[in-house]
């Protein structure tokens, strides 16, 4: 497989930096020229690859080389200056452009200066107390006996109970804008497919022999 092309347009981003949004990844997607058009999509569970951490030219160069020695193909490139990416962000973006297999290099360019919101005030809610009384009545008679002979007593019987609840209103809070520093890296993703992939790429047309 031919690599010399590919690896060109790889070196070049990985040098220069080619895109400045870390959002939906597959955008900055660059197929190999030999590509004969889009890839199906896979399903991003099943992509698997390998991370060139503080990457130069050469290390990437010798990766690549060594996938494609072992059936490996290069379908493109995915290159953006940012914060960080996740894993599962890569291969969503991998699987979005259909590929299995990628080589992710990275390198620290820098720091940036960002703003966010934040509260800055906060005022606190009032309480409102309430109480309520309930009441009631009844009427009662017995009989017993006592040293004097047996002996009735009717008569009502009152009782009364308090409730008290507390009731909070207002309290706002006030944002205001704060900056922060956020470490800002060269990202390159180079997209590849795995010998069987490859092998089905071929067949739909997707990809030509060299």
């Amino acid at each position: 497989m031919k690599t010399t092309l590919i690896l060109s347009i790889v070196l070049v981003c990985i040098l220069t930096g080619c895109a400045t949004d870390q959002r939906n990844l597959s955008r900055y997607f660059r197929p190999n020229p030999y590509m004969q058009k889009a890839a199906p999509p896979t399903p991003a569970s099943n992509v698997k690859g390998v991370i060139v951490l503080n990457s130069t030219p050469e290390k990437v160069r010798r990766e690549i080389s060594r996938l494609g020695n072992n059936g490996y193909w290069l379908l493109g490139e995915i290159s953006l200056m940012g914060p960080s990416v996740t894993q599962i962000d890569i291969q969503r973006a991998v699987a979005k452009v259909g590929g299995d297999f990628y080589v992710y290099a990275t390198k620290l360019r820098g720091m940036n200066t960002g703003t966010r919101m934040v509260p800055i005030a906060y005022t606190s809610p009032t309480s409102i107390n309430s109480t309520s009384q309930g009441y009631g009545s009844g009427m009662y008679s017995g009989n017993y006996s006592g040293i004097y002979g047996p002996n009735t007593v009717n008569g009502t019987a009152s009782t009364s109970a308090y409730s008290s609840t507390q009731t909070f209103v207002g309290g706002t809070t006030t944002y205001g804008r704060e900056q922060f520093q956020y470490p800002v890296f060269d990202h390159d993703i180079v997209v590849m497919s795995s010998p069987g992939l490859t092998d089905h790429l071929l067949k739909i047309g997707a990809i030509r022999q060299q």
